[in-house]
């Protein structure tokens, strides 16, 4: 997998460009009605401040390392923010689009395999598929290929979104999950959903009361802790709001999951671009590791084997920036948490 073919750098570039201006505005016009927030992961108000990007303020948990946004906007707020953001009409008109074979055949279709693959492995009823987020609707379409499921159902708040799945012969529900009362569901597919939410909690509870009994969820979402975020903090592009505003870890989105009433059956950090992140910010300038000998000896003076080398030791030991949470609804588990 290939950064540049996933996201052309020039309109990458001027999407953070338009984006972190779009965000200062944003700060300056609702900031007096931000909510200030415990740890979205553990809920824990032990905390300390991180960084300041954008004007928004940046915590880290002390007791489980998750880095969030608090005070943060609220969901009426975040919506108006999207509903009027011309970087998020480039990012969806122009970035995905322009990448949209490449993200199909490297991200989609592998996404599907893994799919049906965990679903064969932990037993899953092949019932309903909810997608939420679903975005264009290209992993959908991608399933739909597959005759697995009984019914597909793609969730979207975006008008546009939603319908560019209905055409991809896709049923789809413009509306959030919590409001969209669909139930008695097999699987659940949130993919880079969660940091975007207000409420996480409150999302996954709703995910575990509508799902069947051994029902399966599947959430991908950044790692705070994995190699190119750890590596970049506050210089990294992923890192933003009020488009982002939860970063959890691998052991912080265990901990939400549990509290939730899941029983989490893996967590991995299957990422491709970690060291090629790293490599191009060095190579740009943004990042200086004159600093750092070893790294810019593997990064910078390496060769290709070495660098590849490197993102496996990653994905191996759950220190890439890209996780994924395999989780169950089970009888056994005592129940969730209370909103």
């Amino acid at each position: 997998m290939k950064l540049n073919s996933m996201r052309d750098s020039k309109l990458s570039a001027n999407y953070c460009k338009i984006r972190n201006a779009e965000a200062r505005r944003f700060v300056r016009k609702f900031g007096g009605g931000f909510r200030k927030t415990a740890c979205p992961a553990c809920a824990s108000s032990d905390t300390h401040f991180e960084f300041q990007k954008c004007l928004f303020k940046f915590m880290r948990c002390n007791e489980c390392g998750t880095l969030f946004i608090s005070p943060r906007p609220t969901e009426s707020m975040i919506m108006e923010f999207f509903r009027d953001s011309a970087a998020s009409a480039l990012w969806n008109s122009k970035i995905i689009t322009k990448a949209e074979a490449y993200r199909r055949k490297h991200v989609f279709i592998p996404r599907v395999e893994k799919i049906l693959t965990f679903c064969s492995k932990y037993h899953s009823d092949m019932g309903t598929l909810v997608d939420v987020g679903a975005g264009s609707g290209i992993f959908l379409e991608e399933m739909l290929k597959k005759r697995k499921f009984a019914s597909l159902i793609a969730v979207d708040t975006n008008s546009i979104c939603c319908a560019a799945c209905r055409k991809r012969g896709v049923d789809a529900v413009q509306s959030t999950f919590e409001k969209s009362k669909i139930r008695d569901i097999s699987v659940i597919t949130a993919f880079e959903l969660i940091e975007h939410l207000f409420d996480p909690l409150r999302f996954l509870l709703y995910c575990h009361s509508s799902l069947r009994d051994n029902g399966m969820l599947f959430i991908t979402t950044p790692n705070i802790m994995g190699f190119d975020l750890l590596t970049l903090g506050s210089l990294s592009d992923n890192i933003s709001g009020p488009t982002h505003l939860n970063y959890f870890n691998t052991s912080s989105m265990r901990i939400l999951l549990e509290r939730a009433g899941f029983h989490v059956l893996e967590i991995l950090t299957p990422g491709k671009l970690d060291v090629e992140i790293i490599r191009e910010k060095a190579l740009s300038g943004v990042l200086d590791l004159t600093s750092q000998p070893f790294l810019k000896k593997i990064i910078l003076d390496g060769d290709d084997k070495v660098r590849k080398d490197l993102q496996r030791f990653l994905n191996s030991h759950l220190m890439s920036s890209h996780l994924w949470a395999v989780a169950q609804k089970k009888k056994s588990v005592r129940k969730p948490t209370n909103v």
